[in-house]
C-alpha cells in the first residue's frame, strides 16, 4: 500500500516537473526587445529523459538496478539541461563567454520555480530509490 503511494506521489511530481519545464518562461533581458526564452525551447535535449521517466514510473520493473540506474541518469540529466540554459543562454544573444551575473540578472522567477520543483522531485526519487534498495 504504502509503495503505490510513493509512485502516485512521483507520478504527480513528474508531470508537474514537466509542465513546469515545457510551459514556464525562463530567461529575458527585455522582453520587449529580445523575447522570452521558454522551457520548451529545451524540450529538444528533455524529450529522451522525460519518456525514459514516464517509461519507469508507469511500466517498467522497479525493483531492477537497471531500470534504476537509467531513471536516475535521465533526473540527472534533466537537473543538467536546467544549469546548461541557466550558464549558456546568454551566450546565444550576448555572444560572449557565460557570465554568471549576466544569468543571474536574465533569470526570470518561473525559471528558479521549476528548478526547484525539479529539484524536489529528483530528491523524492532518491528517497524512493534508498527505499526500494533497502528492502531487498
Amino acid at each position: 500500500m504504502e509503495n503505490t503511494k510513493w509512485k502516485r506521489t512521483l507520478k504527480l511530481l513528474c508531470v508537474i516537473s514537466a509542465i513546469a519545464m515545457v510551459a514556464l518562461p525562463w530567461f529575458s533581458f527585455n522582453p520587449k526587445v529580445t523575447g522570452y526564452y521558454w522551457g520548451m525551447d529545451s524540450l529538444l535535449y528533455a524529450w529522451v529523459p522525460l519518456i525514459i521517466i514516464a517509461l519507469y514510473l508507469f511500466q517498467w520493473k522497479t525493483n531492477k538496478i537497471g531500470s534504476i540506474l537509467l531513471a536516475e541518469a535521465a533526473l540527472f540529466s534533466l537537473l543538467g539541461i536546467y544549469v546548461y540554459a541557466f550558464l549558456y543562454w546568454p551566450c546565444s544573444i550576448t555572444g560572449d563567454a557565460p557570465n554568471m551575473g549576466v544569468s543571474l540578472s536574465a533569470a526570470l522567477p518561473t525559471f528558479w520555480i521549476g528548478f526547484a520543483v525539479m529539484l524536489c522531485t529528483w530528491m523524492a526519487f532518491q528517497a524512493y530509490f534508498i527505499r526500494q534498495c533497502v528492502r531487498k
